[in-house]
């Protein structure tokens, strides 16, 4: 597959006018305190993943946190596997270019560490589809 994935952006390199499309897919989870959650979705399009934008509300206060990733690669942000990602009242963009298949599991893991509250945690992930050349 991704040699096929890269066969097609070399098209796109060499000027070849083909259309692609951002596709966007969601992710929401309210988390109870001290729980853990995987929230998984499946990628509606054969492309590459251009980006995961992750957000924590204010009072997860660093927390509450967050792994993304995909069947066929495992974790992707962050990068190495069982890390994650926290923050507080802030939403962050991590740039990726990782290539992806249609109806690929992607999955995002949230450990709520806070004893006392829930938190309502979401992440979109940008897909660009790479349509077929034949």
């Amino acid at each position: 597959m991704d040699k096929l994935l890269e066969a097609r952006l070399e098209k796109l390199e060499q000027g070849l006018q083909i259309s692609t499309k951002g596709r966007s897919v969601p992710f929401y989870a309210n988390v109870a305190p001290l729980d853990i959650v995987e929230v998984t979705d499946y990628c509606p399009v054969e492309g590459r993943i251009r980006q995961i934008t992750i957000s924590w509300p204010d009072g997860c206060n660093f927390m509450v946190l967050v792994a993304f990733g995909r069947e066929h690669s495992g974790w992707l942000v962050p990068a190495e596997y069982n890390t994650f990602e926290r923050n507080n009242d802030a939403s962050i963009s991590y740039p990726l270019d990782e290539p992806v298949s249609k109806r690929e599991r992607l999955w995002l893991i949230i450990k709520n560490g806070d004893s006392v509250n829930s938190h309502q945690i979401s992440a979109t992930v940008t897909v660009v589809e790479v349509p077929s050349l034949e």
